[in-house]
């Protein structure tokens, strides 16, 4: 009988449970120690599963050779990095992007039909129709164009929207999507993209993205969704344009500061819709699992994991 891999276990919000009664099935096996209480030998552990692990676990695992985050994003594991000599990947499972195209649609149209206005309508008994686009006339532009920025734009297809996307290298190959590249081509995607959904990760290049001036380089009246990561937008420049109007509404799942406090003035504005950090949830899955026995396997070998991250890149 094969011996099991050994994989130090750690998350914030997910129990160990239901991902070691998926693990133990694997062909070779997954054994999950929940980090540190499990750990009976931490030389024996050669990976890690972790979701905002703390900084202080990569130092009682000296033999560590992986570590991959249980979801797609990364900045919480870049932040506290393991030795560089670590190989690092993320979870990329077709149920998680599924969850996050199901909120962007829903995003989307909610701007479209002015459903902040009704919400708002309906809080202050007024009987009111706003005025309405048509579809045809009202481009959509997506900010990020890797696994769930394209399958957004793959999906909104169907709906009958202008489409267009950026991206800092400009790689995109989906028929009828419009697509501008690098800090060059940003102002000219703004500029006629009515509502504007970012699944941007938080990098270096992108915190602070957009700001005053690009996010009023927008047309009149557009609509903000973000699913990506809340330092893509500057919160402060964000009210600024709610309150002059710039922006029509917004529907906004990642924030600055998480979870969003008390006090911002985002909870109550008419023209924002907070949901929290919900877009897509993470849970075990045969899928994600099989995933992370596979790039068990594939470091091992030699071979570089599925879904690689590149400290450099910072996604």
């Amino acid at each position: 009988m094969t011996d099991p891999i050994r994989v130090a276990y750690f998350s914030i919000d997910d129990p160990v449970e239901p991902w070691r009664d998926l693990c133990r099935t694997l062909t070779p096996p997954v054994q999950l120690q929940a980090w540190p209480d499990e750990i009976d030998d931490p030389a024996g552990i050669e990976a890690a599963f972790v979701w905002h692990a703390p900084a202080g676990m990569w130092a009682d695992l000296p033999n560590l050779r992986f570590v991959q985050t249980i979801g797609t994003g990364v900045d919480h594991l870049l932040a506290h990095p393991p030795p560089p000599s670590v190989l690092l990947a993320r979870t990329v499972d077709p149920t998680l992007t599924e969850q996050m195209v199901e909120y962007a649609l829903l995003a989307v149209l909610a701007c479209h039909r002015s459903l902040p206005q009704h919400l708002h309508h309906q809080r202050q008994r007024v009987w009111g129709i706003p005025p309405y686009a048509d579809t045809a006339t009202t481009p959509v532009g997506v900010m990020g164009t890797g696994e769930i920025g394209s399958a957004i734009l793959s999906r909104l297809q169907s709906l009958q929207f202008p489409l267009r996307a950026w991206s800092r290298s400009g790689r995109l190959d989906i028929e009828g999507v419009t697509v501008f590249a690098g800090l060059d081509g940003l102002a000219p995607f703004l500029a006629d993209t009515r509502i504007l959904l970012s699944t941007l990760p938080a990098t270096e290049e992108t915190h602070g993205l957009l700001n005053a001036d690009r996010l009023r380089q927008l047309p009149a009246g557009a609509h903000l969704i973000n699913l990506g990561r809340g330092s893509a937008v500057v919160e402060r420049d964000l009210h600024a344009c709610l309150a002059s109007g710039h922006l029509g509404s917004c529907i906004l799942d990642v924030f600055e500061e998480e979870p969003l406090p008390a006090d911002s003035p985002l909870w109550q504005h008419p023209g924002v819709i907070v949901t929290p950090h919900a877009a897509g949830v993470n849970f075990a899955t045969p899928y994600a699992a099989r995933l992370l026995a596979d790039n068990l396997q594939r470091v091992r070998a030699g071979q570089p994991p599925l879904h690689g991250i590149s400290p450099e890149r910072g996604y």
